[in-house]
Formats: structure tokens, C-alpha cells, sequence
């Protein structure tokens, strides 16, 4: 049977936490070195932590000793951006998730849309949370100024935690085994991806405050929005991307962009709630959501604000406030523009 804690957790029969409450998220998980998937606390089982961008991709590129940019501007090797995570956790993401994975990328972009035609996106969609989720704890433990005097703020300090609660219940659902209701999966876009001789064929970002990424690796380009409870996909996407052919890497950044402002736009917000059947050890994730979305109006002026119109890169600093940042890839997040 299981049992709610005083905060609002759950707890299984065996002592496993099933639902984290917001509040135990940002203090155990996000403040203190325990497993971002259990919970466990170092000491209690034994720890290898877990690479944040999988080291499968980290291997076919060679990314041990490349950098990511963070979003105060500093670069941090791959090999080191890691987070905590006991090894039974790690074993089962290893075996669960990142094997089959590997091998669906493998099969390039045919196989990969027919792969997600003939199934469901809960898969793919559950793997990109825990990409965005992992990259972001990893914040909480570096400081925004290398040079400690001026000042002791960590770059996670940007980040809106509250905000990632819903990110973190659906990216440890294959381990809570909790059930994801349809309304819960946000907007996908799976496209083809142009390899261009003498270009990397993988780039990675994420805008945080809009809860959006892409990841594209060799012929294939996903760019998720992770709590939009699939608005943007009913209300644009089939009308919006006139796509005949494989799009380049800036191509595709600039989807990624105009996907996080449209999100950023949408006049109603969906709301994310558990429901819990203690007796019966049942639990689920659901989404209150309207069944017609809109966007606000004021895109042109909105999308200034993500990514300046005169083709600076987008930065995060002290000024931005709460929630504001990107990673990105060692090439840069480039601009808008399209080559000629």
C-alpha cells in the first residue's frame, strides 16, 4: 500500500519515493547530492553518477574532451559534466533507456519516424525530459563567476526549480512505473537532419525559461517542448513548417527558437497534477488542459527578446531573472539568419 508523507511525497510498500512533492524535489534533489532518480543519499548504496548527454553519443562524437557551453558563457568538458546517481539507477537508465535508444538513432530517420508512427512518443519524449532534467541539476553545482569574488551565486540560482518539478515526475517514470496520461506528452518534432561535410553531426541546446531543446544526431533532428502538453503540435505545427527536404544545422536552430517563443506565447497554460489511488498502489500523471490553444498576439516583439533580431548570441546573465539560460553545443548557438 502505499503511504503520503506529511510533504505531499508517496512512498511504495518497499520504501521507494513514487512521487517526490515539489518541495522534497528542490531540497533533496536539487540541493543536495542524493540520486535524481531515487533519492538515495551518498553512502547508503554505492554511487558511479551518470554522464548528462549519454556516453553513447559521447563516444560516436568524441566529446570527452569537448566543451559545452554553459549559460554564464564558460565552457565545461563533457567527461566532467556529470550528475549524482546510485549504480542500480544508472544500470537500469544503461539497460531501459539509453540501449534501445542508441540502437533507434542507429537506424537513421526512416526508421526512427516509423519507429514513432507505429508506437507512441512516450518513449522519446521521456528520454529528452531526463537530457533537459540532468543538464539543469548540473547548474545547481557550478558557480555563474569563475572568479569567486565576485560573488558565490550558482548558476542554478537561474533557474525557476518549481517549474522543473513536473519535468523530474515524468523523467523518473520508468522507474516509479507511475502511468503518463496522452495530455502530459508535450509538442515533438522529428526531422530530418542535412550532414554536411566537415560539420559536426551532433548539436545540442536547450532554452530553459521555455522548456525547450533539440538534440540532433547525424540524419535526425528532435526538438521538444516539455511542458506544453502538446499545444503547439494541435495548434501549428501542421500548418507552420513547410518541410520538403533535410534543413542544416542553423535551420534547424531557428525551429528550435520559434518553437520556444511560440511556447512562451500560448495564452492558456496547462496545469500538471498527480492522482493517487493509495490503496491499490495506483498513481498517475495527468494535465488540465484546454481543448483549444491560442497564442498571444505579440510574437514579433516576443521573439526579440529570445533571440535579438540584429543576430547576437542569445546570453544569460544576473539582469534576465529567474529561469533564463542556455546550453549549448561547443559550435555556438549561432543566429537567426540563414547563410546565403
Amino acid at each position: 500500500m502505499f503511504t503520503k508523507t506529511d510533504d505531499g511525497s508517496v512512498l511504495s510498500s518497499d520504501d521507494r519515493v513514487i512521487f517526490f512533492s515539489c518541495s522534497r524535489f528542490i531540497a533533496q534533489i536539487v540541493q543536495e547530492n542524493c540520486c535524481f532518480i531515487c533519492g538515495a543519499r551518498p553512502g547508503t548504496v554505492p554511487f558511479n553518477d551518470e554522464h548528462i548527454l549519454p556516453n553513447w553519443i559521447l563516444r560516436k562524437f568524441g566529446l570527452h574532451d569537448k566543451t559545452i557551453n554553459l549559460p554564464n558563457e564558460e565552457k565545461f568538458r563533457y567527461a566532467r559534466f556529470r550528475i549524482p546517481c546510485c549504480e542500480p539507477c544508472n544500470s537500469k537508465m544503461g539497460r531501459e533507456l539509453e540501449a534501445p535508444m542508441s540502437s533507434l538513432f542507429a537506424e537513421g530517420y526512416e526508421a526512427f519516424t516509423r519507429y514513432l508512427s507505429d508506437g507512441n512518443p512516450w518513449f522519446l519524449f521521456g528520454w529528452m525530459c531526463l537530457i533537459f532534467l540532468k543538464t539543469h541539476l548540473k547548474d545547481n553545482a557550478l558557480y555563474f563567476h569563475k572568479d569567486r569574488r565576485k560573488g558565490e551565486q550558482r548558476i542554478g540560482e537561474l533557474h525557476a526549480w518549481q517549474d522543473l518539478h513536473h519535468i523530474h515526475c515524468v523523467a523518473r517514470s520508468f522507474y516509479t512505473q507511475c502511468e503518463l496520461r496522452a495530455e502530459v506528452c508535450g509538442s515533438l518534432l522529428v526531422l530530418p537532419a542535412k550532414i554536411i561535410p566537415g560539420v559536426e553531426s551532433f548539436d545540442y541546446g536547450d532554452l530553459s525559461f521555455a522548456q525547450t531543446m533539440l538534440l540532433r544526431i547525424d540524419d535526425i533532428a528532435v526538438i521538444a517542448v516539455l511542458d506544453d502538453s502538446n499545444a503547439l503540435n494541435s495548434i501549428q505545427m501542421s500548418e507552420q513548417w513547410k518541410i520538403n527536404g533535410q534543413l542544416s544545422p542553423l535551420q534547424l536552430r531557428e525551429i528550435a527558437v520559434r518553437m520556444a517563443v511560440q511556447n512562451l506565447l500560448l495564452k492558456e497554460r496547462p496545469v500538471f497534477s498527480s492522482e493517487l489511488d493509495l490503496e491499490h498502489e495506483g498513481m498517475c500523471y495527468r494535465c488540465r488542459s484546454t481543448t483549444r490553444y491560442s497564442l498571444c498576439r505579440a510574437y514579433r516583439g516576443k521573439r526579440g527578446t529570445v533571440w535579438p533580431d540584429d543576430a547576437t548570441p542569445l546570453r544569460a546573465d544576473d539582469t534576465r531573472g529567474s529561469g533564463e539560460g542556455l546550453h549549448h553545443g561547443a559550435n555556438g548557438w549561432g543566429a537567426l539568419h540563414f547563410p546565403s
